[in-house]
């Protein structure tokens, strides 16, 4: 399933037809291969400027819906998750040239920390090999 999901991603230049079929995908066989290939494809789309941040975080919020509870491989969704609102918000340091005290930099902190919250509740094994 993972392999025809993918031949189609690949052809399907579209990118909301390609999120389509994953969400199809995703609602019909929910595997955890098929939520990190699609956070694969949408970490391509949203390097290519295809989708914006929100999209982006919807994206994870339905993996995390999916598999992000798996206590084996539930992990890695949220590890991937983190870099990327760390990413950010190091993005806004990076914007403002120092910490601020600006809306952009106290929302991007306040995600981090609600997801670190989200998963610190959860009884996941790796938490502390791989977050650490």
């Amino acid at each position: 399933l993972n392999q025809l999901i993918n031949n189609k991603v690949e052809i399907d230049d579209d990118y909301n037809k390609s999120l389509s079929s994953f969400d199809k995908a995703l609602d019909n066989y929910p595997t955890n291969d098929l939520v990190l290939d699609y956070l694969d494809y949408c970490a391509n789309i949203y390097e290519d400027e295809l989708i914006d941040d929100k999209k982006y975080r919807e994206c994870y919020e339905k993996a995390i819906t999916i598999a992000g509870l798996d206590i084996y491989t539930g992990i890695y969704i949220w590890k991937k998750y983190i870099e990327f609102e760390i990413d950010e918000l190091e993005d806004v340091i990076e914007a403002n040239g120092t910490i601020s005290k600006s809306s952009e930099f106290i929302s991007s902190k306040k995600r981090v920390i609600s997801l670190y919250h989200r998963l610190f509740s959860l009884p996941l094994i790796g938490i502390e090999k791989e977050l650490l």
